[in-house]
């Protein structure tokens, strides 16, 4: 579904209105160990700065949590 690379927010069900605006990028597609796919995906935050004090964070999300922007 997603690449590495993919520029992608979380869906409005897995976030707060504030961190909406915030854009991830796609770094590594993993294992999901339950369903036996590569449906989980290593995102790191690119445009955050304002709101995390100029750190990009990572988070492993499952592939529903996302769309891409």
């Amino acid at each position: 579904m997603f690449s590495i690379g993919d520029r992608v927010r979380f869906v409005p069900a897995w976030c707060t209105p504030e961190e909406r605006d915030l854009v991830h990028v796609i770094r590594e597609v993993r294992l999901n160990p339950v369903a036996n796919t590569e449906s989980r995906y290593l995102i790191e935050t690119i445009n955050g700065t304002k709101y995390l004090n100029g750190l990009n964070p990572v988070s492993v999300v499952d592939d529903f949590m996302i769309e891409k922007v």
